[in-house]
């Protein structure tokens, strides 16, 4: 793995009431600031969003600081990890039988999740700025997602 440029790392393990609790996920991202500080050298850059630091409008705030991060060099690596919570199934209150995949900020139930497509968008701001060079597969993003079939778990969108 080539040292990036930049890195968001986001681990949830305390959700609301109605919602699973995770054991390890803040743990996952930690143990990515420790391997890219440790064994790449990355001493800047990394921004590390867990439990109620990790709400929908945070998260969405740090993708998109991106675009205006005057230090960042085009075509720079770019690193986003998630570990989580994700939810997949039609919006609430649709017909729709085409199920929508979501990642749960910490405050899903008050904000709502975070589509993929919503985050397809927001990488692609970001690509237009700083180059297609988000570390990973399509947009280049690495995300664990742990889901849930708890039948309390609705997608938000």
């Amino acid at each position: 793995m080539a040292r990036p440029a930049r890195a968001i790392l986001i681990g949830i393990d305390e959700y609301p009431e109605d919602f699973p609790t995770l054991d390890s996920a803040v743990q996952d991202a930690t143990a990515m600031e420790n391997l890219l500080k440790n064994d790449l050298g990355m001493t800047e850059g990394i921004t590390l969003l867990t439990n109620s630091k990790a709400t929908r409008s945070q998260i969405v705030d740090t993708i998109l600081s991106l675009e205006q991060d005057k230090s960042l060099k085009r075509g720079e690596p770019i690193l986003i990890f998630f570990s989580g919570l994700a939810a997949n199934g039609a919006p609430e209150g649709s017909a729709e039988t085409v199920k929508i995949g979501s990642i749960c900020p910490a405050d899903v139930d008050k904000a709502g999740g975070i589509s993929d497509e919503a985050l397809l968008q927001l990488l692609d701001r970001v690509v237009r700025t700083c180059g297609n060079n988000i570390v990973s597969r399509h947009y280049q993003v690495a995300f664990t997602r742990r889901h849930s079939n708890s039948p309390s778990m609705r997608l938000y969108s």
